[in-house]
């Protein structure tokens, strides 16, 4: 398996749990309530958040993981059809269904005996915007019905989870934040509102322009991971990482952990994700050269090079995020 989504990657026996584990320990031993994780994409991000959510499973300090739609529904910001109310509607629905994922996914006889009926209920809710949608609003023919009630839905919900649960502490981790919507500022704030419904709040950025010394003024704690640049760490990622290892497992394992190639890997400047696509780039590009007329480290060269290149020709289609708190 050459791509590992971190999902996976936490409850596996591939994963490196000691830097992942550092970054949780700080924020949970922390007195602060808002962290903004940051570094750039690929260097783990999504890891420590994953890492965060699975460790609190079973116990009264939990940390729901949760990665908002970067998909524009139906607008960035609000219009004249689809105003600030509808907008608050729609993410309202959006946050409830998404607490309400998490205990299904983790609690499911609870969830079976407290929290059914009101999955249906926002499902139900959901669908039927969907369906406005689809049936005229997108083109501004009709505004969408949202009047029904759900005020404080979210709130209602979490507050009966953390007694059924006997929970002390809630959290919630936001991956991709600042992509919600298009990267839309009034859906970002939308979410913030409910920040103050949860102990901690751990927010992921990709936005290279974030201003560090504004945030910190408002209560964020910025934490920027940066594990992927210890050689240590990737000499150990490496060597767990299987799928890496299917041929000649011996060979490999001690070539992609000498220092010739740990020193090359320093290229990506923490950008696991990269470290290792390049590695599986060089095995494809090994078995295509006669390795007595071109040398294993101008291998590596080249296919560093061409993952470099892929992913600077991706970041052309990318619109880059933006953070508005």
């Amino acid at each position: 398996m050459r791509v590992f989504e971190a999902a996976n990657l936490v409850v596996s026996d591939q994963f490196v749990r000691e830097p992942a584990d550092k970054v949780v320990n700080e924020i949970l031993k922390s007195k602060d309530k808002r962290f903004i994780i940051t570094g750039g994409r690929g260097i783990g991000k999504s890891v420590v958040l994953y890492n965060m959510s699975n460790r609190g499973l079973g116990n009264d300090v939990q940390t729901i993981y949760n990665c908002p739609r970067c998909e524009i529904i139906p607008t960035q910001e609000p219009t004249a059809f689809f105003d600030s109310k509808t907008f608050d509607y729609y993410y309202e629905l959006e946050l409830a269904d998404d607490v309400l994922h998490y205990i299904r996914s983790n609690y499911p006889l609870l969830f079976e005996k407290y929290f059914s009926e009101e999955l249906k209920s926002v499902r139900s809710l959901i669908g039927n915007y969907i369906d406005q949608f689809n049936n005229g609003s997108y083109c501004n023919l009709v505004k969408i019905n949202c009047n029904y009630n759900v005020d404080n839905l979210t709130a209602n919900i979490l507050e009966k989870f953390r007694k059924l649960m006997k929970i002390k502490k809630l959290n919630i981790a936001f991956d991709r934040f600042d992509s919600v919507n298009g990267s839309s500022e009034y859906a970002q704030k939308v979410y913030e509102k409910h920040f103050d419904l949860f102990d901690k709040v751990v927010l992921v950025s990709d936005d290279p322009d974030i201003n560090k010394d504004e945030l910190t003024k408002k209560g964020y704690n910025i934490k920027t991971i940066t594990y992927g640049k210890d050689i240590a760490v990737l000499r150990e990622i490496i060597k767990r990482r299987k799928a890496l290892y299917e041929k000649e497992k011996e060979y490999y394992r001690d070539k992609f952990t000498s220092d010739l190639f740990l020193g090359k890997m320093t290229q990506f400047d923490g950008n696991i994700k990269l470290m290792i696509e390049s590695l599986f780039e060089y095995e494809d590009l090994y078995n295509c050269f006669d390795s007595y007329t071109k040398s294993e480290e101008s291998i590596l060269d080249s296919a560093i090079k061409y993952r470099q290149h892929s992913n600077e020709e991706i970041k052309k289609y990318l619109k880059p995020s933006q953070l508005y708190l």
